[in-house]
């Protein structure tokens, strides 16, 4: 079995500061580190005060250095607010920064809030069917990256929304 720790930089009152809030995170994700957790898992959330994470790959990169045996996962991206290119871009970067220890989870969101200041107030079950299409058109291929291949950074997904040339993304092990 093996065990993980989910966590977000949280800012539970007004009086805690935002870095305060940063800081508790990072010495939380060095506890889960020296504790033996297998992965440590941040999750993707927009204009709340309370989960305070917009990228979780920036986190990811930014933990790195600081996390030395657990891999570092997000919990999630959601696939919705990202362009396919970016996103793939961003993955294979992090995953070069982490020494591959990325784990990648994908999701359509949990939040209209969200929805509503990221896409002009769609409704989140509008996009559903963007996030199935990108899922079931993708392969799965190392350690759970999806939209690339990370040992040739071959593009693998063409959402029927874009029309995509043919590419490599950058970088690639």
């Amino acid at each position: 079995m093996k065990i993980s720790l989910c966590l977000h930089t949280e800012r539970t009152n007004v009086e805690t500061s935002y870095e305060t809030a940063y800081q508790h995170f990072v010495e939380l994700c060095k506890q889960g580190d020296s504790s033996g957790f297998y992965t440590i898992w941040t999750g993707e959330h927009h204009a709340m005060d309370f989960a305070i994470s917009p990228n979780p790959l920036l986190t990811i990169a930014a933990l790195s250095s600081q996390i030395h045996s657990a891999r570092l996962g997000t919990a999630t991206i959601v696939t919705p607010f990202w362009h396919p290119i970016r996103l793939a871009g961003e993955i294979a970067f992090t995953n070069q920064i982490t020494n591959g220890r990325l784990e990648v989870g994908l999701s359509k969101g949990a939040f209209q809030y969200e929805y509503d200041r990221l896409t002009g107030g769609v409704q989140m079950h509008k996009l559903v069917r963007c996030y199935v299409n990108t899922l079931q058109q993708c392969e799965i291929c190392g350690v759970a990256i999806i939209l690339i291949k990370v040992n040739t950074g071959r593009f693998l997904v063409h959402p029927s929304h874009l029309r995509l040339l043919t590419m490599h993304v950058c970088p690639f092990g």
